[in-house]
């Protein structure tokens, strides 16, 4: 079976007639997707700013996770930076969750436990 490498999908709301509704602007990827990445397993937006995380990224044998970053520009998003644990092991699910703001971006790695057994951990980046 193959499994999805993951997708966000960006909408927005057109509120002119005649196109009221839903309308689907951009189909938002990771630039090194593999399979079994699940990205999009959480997501943020904050603003001209999104988080995304892919808590399995890696190579096949070593998953320890990610998260991205995208910045609205115009009318496109744009990928600006890729985030991974200094100390990510195999299963740390590091991008499991994640929240952006204008200055900061949280991911969230509720497997690892290095420094606390059995203790959930979780970093923060400044978004400058």
């Amino acid at each position: 079976m193959k499994w999805s490498f993951g997708i966000v999908l960006v909408f927005g709301v057109l509120t002119a007639p005649p196109a009221r509704g839903q309308c689907e602007f951009q189909k938002l990827t990771a630039s090194d997707a593999m399979e079994l990445d699940v990205f999009g397993i959480s997501a943020d937006m904050d603003g001209d700013y999104l988080v995304i995380g892919a808590r399995n990224l890696g190579t096949s044998t070593h998953r320890p996770g990610a998260a991205y970053t995208f910045r609205r520009i115009g009318q496109l998003w744009v990928a600006q930076i890729k985030i991974t644990a200094s100390d990510g092991n195999k299963s740390d699910n590091f991008g499991r969750a994640c929240t952006a703001d204008d200055e900061y971006v949280v991911v969230g790695a509720p497997a690892d436990n290095d420094a606390c057994p059995r203790k959930a951990v979780g970093c923060s980046y400044d978004s400058a």
